[in-house]
């Protein structure tokens, strides 16, 4: 988001109306904490070395996700494992002519991937995500996953912050209701 930010200086760009506004929408995360998300309540996880790769994928498919973090049996991350990770492991086996996918180690197909607190800053986040991870792991008190922040994420908490902006639009601006002449008020005594 910073980048948009100084590519938007750069260009001289900022007079646009619609990049003013997604300039103030990236400004608008700076200010923003993780815990102002709208997230999900129950986080889905994968627990290793309890569940296979079956498991995963039936975890996956009934829950409607893409990705899903893999704990210890303490619950700390191992990592996070997605329907890529699946299919690309699904492809291998078939391209190395196995009659039968063989199951594997859950914690061996998940990658790595960054966390964040409840109280860190939304436009770092949005850095993250941005980037080839996609999603971040959010982490409890306790130092435990308690949540996932994805692109679309912060996409559903952006255009909450748009509609905001339309509202504003229609209240119309400062200028339209106050006057541009000096007012001097002198006590009288």
């Amino acid at each position: 988001f910073r980048s948009l930010k100084l590519s938007l200086a750069a260009n001289g760009s900022t007079s646009c109306p619609a990049l003013c506004v997604m300039a103030w929408l990236s400004d608008s995360l700076t200010g923003c904490k993780v815990g102002d998300l709208d997230l999900p309540k129950e986080l889905v996880t994968l627990c290793h070395p309890q569940q296979s790769l079956f498991d995963a994928i039936e975890v996956l498919s009934e829950s409607h996700l893409l990705s899903v973090p893999v704990l210890d049996a303490e619950n700390n991350l191992l990592g996070i494992l997605d329907t890529l990770s699946i299919m690309g492991y699904v492809v291998e086996a078939a391209a190395a002519e196995k009659s039968e996918l063989p199951d594997c180690d859950i914690a061996s197909l998940a990658k790595p991937v960054a966390t964040v607190k409840l109280d860190d800053s939304l436009d770092e986040v949005g850095n993250a995500v941005a980037g080839p991870l996609r999603r971040v792991v959010v982490l409890g008190e306790a130092g435990r996953p308690v949540s996932i922040v994805t692109q679309s994420t912060l996409v559903q908490f952006l255009s909450q912050r748009t509609d905001d902006i339309e509202a504003l639009k229609k209240c119309g601006l400062a200028r339209d209701f106050c006057s541009s002449d000096v007012v001097t008020v002198n006590e009288m005594m």
